[in-house]
């Protein structure tokens, strides 16, 4: 079933890089030489972001603007 297994690697890929930090170094070996097998050239963007993970750093920060109108005119 292509279709499934193209989610599940998407899925095996985003947790190498979003989430807390894989301190399993089978499962970090593994992610590099699947990455490297998968994006080829751009595999090493996706390690700098594996790194930047490993350290603790987010990939972005997150920010939520105000909403235009103010929660007492839902009412």
């Amino acid at each position: 079933m292509p279709y499934l297994q193209v989610l599940v690697m998407g899925e095996l890929f985003r947790s190498g890089v979003l989430g807390p930090p894989e301190r399993r170094r089978g499962a970090q070996i593994f992610l590099v030489v699947y990455s490297a097998a998968q994006y080829g050239v751009f595999a090493p963007l996706y390690w700098f972001w594996m790194l930047r993970k490993a350290q603790g750093e987010p990939i972005c920060h997150e920010v939520r603007k105000d909403l235009p109108f103010a929660e007492e005119n839902l009412l």
